[in-house]
């Protein structure tokens, strides 16, 4: 029985999507969650091993790379904003220039948010006012 039900667990995509409208550019953006594993990489990628054993987390590279991976496919197509080609094609040096000139504050935040709701985080916000009315 438990097989049974773990082999169907695991036939469910654990990536949540939503597409969201830009009404600057005219275009829709669809995002996803990541998995655990591709936020482990992430992690990995923006740590550097300094001397002496001590890391060094790069926060501002690491935020839009975070960003750029949720961005799966614009007006239907897909993208990847971390792909160096693909930056490079289109005269950017790094994710982090993609980020900052494809879209304002207001679309950045609108973006963090979506990405947060598709990533369970306003579902948990949710349930803790829930308990907190309760009480």
């Amino acid at each position: 029985m438990s097989q049974a039900i773990l082999g169907e667990w695991l036939q469910k995509d654990v990536r949540r999507r939503k597409k969201e409208y830009f009404p600057r550019v005219g275009k829709e953006i669809e995002l996803a969650s990541l998995t655990w594993d591709e936020q482990k990489l992430l992690t990995k990628e923006h740590t550097i091993v300094l001397g002496g054993g001590k890391t060094k987390f790069l926060q501002e590279e690491y935020t839009t790379a975070w960003m750029a991976s949720h961005i799966v496919a614009i007006d239907g197509q897909p993208i990847n904003l971390r792909d160096k080609e693909t930056l490079k094609a289109n005269g950017l040096k790094d994710t982090n220039e993609a980020i900052s000139r494809m879209f304002t504050i207001a679309e950045i935040n609108k973006i963090l948010e979506t990405i947060n709701e598709i990533s369970g985080s306003s579902e948990e916000e949710e349930i803790e006012k829930v308990e907190e009315l309760k009480n």
